[in-house]
């Protein structure tokens, strides 16, 4: 690093904290020591930014697994077919197509529920590979207000924002 930014870098901290050194570089003493210091919090600053959410497709699939249980439904359940549909429901290059994995949930709670109360037989109730075709689209717009407000109470206001990696 030049001596040109390590003046930058001490000009712009001693700025940050006038009352601490009154807009005097000449008072600090350890300049190396703040520069290590600074160079430090900036770089963990930068690696903390790209840090998001890793949810593996295996998590999510075991919950919809676990949901057909919950309303009674004993249905079988194929992984394989149900972890491609996750991805392309989860990747999808259309912005509008993209869902979020708790979306994606929310939307296949929704459903199960309501051909829970509709009383509907097992044999009627899709499977979940064939509900992520185009069913879950339709549920996960039924379902954004609650899977807003929950997101915003999880992650704070700026929950858009949030980068979610799969695994």
């Amino acid at each position: 690093m030049s001596d040109r930014e390590v003046a930058e870098l001490l000009k712009d901290f001693i700025f940050k904290n006038k009352e601490l050194f009154g807009g005097d570089i000449s008072s600090v003493t350890d300049k190396n020591g703040i520069v290590e210091c600074l160079l430090k919090n900036k770089a963990d600053t930068a690696q903390n930014k790209n840090k998001g959410v890793k949810i593996a497709f295996d998590t999510v699939c075991d919950i919809i697994k676990s949901e057909y249980g919950k309303y009674g439904y004993n249905k079988r359940f194929d992984r394989t077919a149900t972890k491609k549909k996750l991805k392309s429901c989860l990747g999808a290059k259309a912005k509008e197509k993209r869902l979020y994995p708790y979306q994606v949930l929310y939307a296949f709670r929704a459903y199960l529920r309501e051909c829970y109360i509709a009383g509907r037989d097992e044999c009627y109730v899709k499977m979940a590979s064939s509900f992520m075709t185009s069913m879950v689209y339709d549920y996960a717009e039924q379902t954004n207000e609650l899977f807003e407000k929950n997101m915003e109470e999880k992650y704070g206001e700026k929950w858009r924002k949030v980068k979610f990696s799969y695994e």
